[in-house]
Parts: C-alpha cells; structure tokens; sequence
C-alpha cells in the first residue's frame, strides 16, 4: 500500500533548521528515511510507551556528522 505524505509547516521548519548547515544529513532524510517511511509507516518505527502508546517515533540516526 502507498501513502501520501504532507509536511505541517511547523515540520518543514524544523526539518530546514536541523538541515540548513548540513546537506548530507539533508539528502540522507530525503531519499533514504523519509521513502521508508512511506513504504511502511507501521514498521519504520518503534512504538511508544505509556500515555503516548499509541504513536510512534523513528530514530534518524544517519551517522552524519551534525555541526
């Protein structure tokens, strides 16, 4: 099954300070954890814990060095 994303603006925000200094971490979010994601949002994540069990959370660990 396919799935659409749509980026909140509050995300994009987000996702372009986090990125503004450090394009590779850029292109590793944008064609690598971002299509996985998509492919299967159930299994890309880990499910969370306690009040907040009902959502999950994807580490972006990319080994990408954050300046």
């Amino acid at each position: 099954m396919a799935y659409r994303s749509e980026f909140d603006v509050a995300a994009a925000k987000d996702l372009y300070k986090l990125t503004r200094r450090n394009q590779p971490l850029l292109h590793a979010i944008a064609t690598e954890h971002i299509p996985a994601i998509l492919r299967d949002p159930v299994a890309a994540g880990e499910q969370k814990r306690g009040r907040l069990s009902d959502h999950r959370t994807y580490n972006l660990n990319v080994g990408v060095s954050i300046r």
